[in-house]
């Protein structure tokens, strides 16, 4: 069974970044999408973001501003990137805009790799539709072409997975798995139906690298 399966069988469905989290959850290799390190999976704990969401990271104790002080944001994007269509990358383009809005407006964004400074990518990495879940590369081209659903409304859950290195050195100081849902009137994922869920998943992001701010 795929990972995705087992993890929406086992934990909570809540809304955006709504991310479900379990301590019981099997960190085997085939439960990931790939786009994080498999002994990176291994360390995924439960937490509950600013908003409250529940969701599955990892923190290193040295990503603080002890040691780091300013953030890379690079776009995100769809993993595999052979999955990208143009409502993905609407979703993708949505959040970037919004992250690099909230990150800027706390003074912790640079463009250029230094000491103290680490590195964010962000990955769409999974749909879900009508709670058939399965990997991104199966499920988006399918699902975008069928258009309607007979007027039945149904729910799409999208994962985006995170990764937080050193800007300089790669080494991982952070990651996080997340799900945000919408139901909707049609299998293909559309933009204004999860755009109040991506902002909050932006905010909780904020909130969650806030402490790495420098004073203006």
């Amino acid at each position: 069974m795929r990972y995705a399966a087992r993890f929406l069988c086992s934990l909570p469905v809540l809304a955006l970044l709504t991310y479900c989290a379990s301590g019981s959850a099997d960190p085997a290799p085939e439960r990931f999408s790939g786009y994080l390190q498999y002994d990176v999976y291994d360390k995924l704990q439960p937490a509950v973001a600013p908003s409250g969401h529940e969701f599955l990271r990892w923190r290193d104790p040295e990503l603080g501003p002890k040691y780091y002080d300013a953030i890379i944001l690079e776009p995100v994007t769809v993993y595999p990137a052979t999955s990208a269509t143009p409502e993905l990358e609407n979703i993708t383009a949505f959040l970037t805009a919004e992250l690099r809005k909230r990150l800027a407006a706390e003074n912790l964004l640079i463009d250029t790799p230094s000491p103290r400074t680490v590195r964010l990518n962000v990955a769409l990495t999974a749909v879900d539709v009508s709670n058939s879940p399965q990997r991104a590369s199966a499920v988006i081209p399918s699902a975008l072409g069928l258009g309607g659903t007979g007027g039945k409304p149904v729910q799409l859950d999208l994962y985006f997975e995170t990764k937080i290195k050193d800007s300089r050195t790669g080494r991982f100081l952070g990651s996080s798995v997340r799900k945000i849902s919408s139901v909707q009137a049609q299998q293909g994922p559309d933009l204004a139906s999860f755009a109040p869920e991506l902002s909050l998943l932006a905010d909780d992001a904020r909130d969650a690298l806030r402490g790495l701010a420098t004073p203006p």
